[in-house]
């Protein structure tokens, strides 16, 4: 394992009626098998229905090559 890794992000920011929308994805280059693997990150805003904003997170771990 390196002490140091490069990665590489990419975000996608969009707006769908009152929702902000981020989707973002890692890349790691020089970390064992990291070729065949990204992870996700998907970010909601929204205002709230009783004030505020409403804030959901997901995240995922995408395989894009076999073993």
């Amino acid at each position: 394992m390196p002490e140091v890794s490069k990665l590489t992000n990419t975000w996608h920011l969009s707006f769908h009626d009152e929702e902000i929308r981020l989707f973002g994805q890692t890349y790691s280059h020089d970390l064992a098998c990291s070729d065949r693997f990204r992870t996700q990150q998907f970010h909601s805003y929204r205002p709230h229905p009783s004030g505020g904003v409403e804030f959901r997170f997901w995240a995922n771990f995408a395989v894009i090559k076999s073993m």
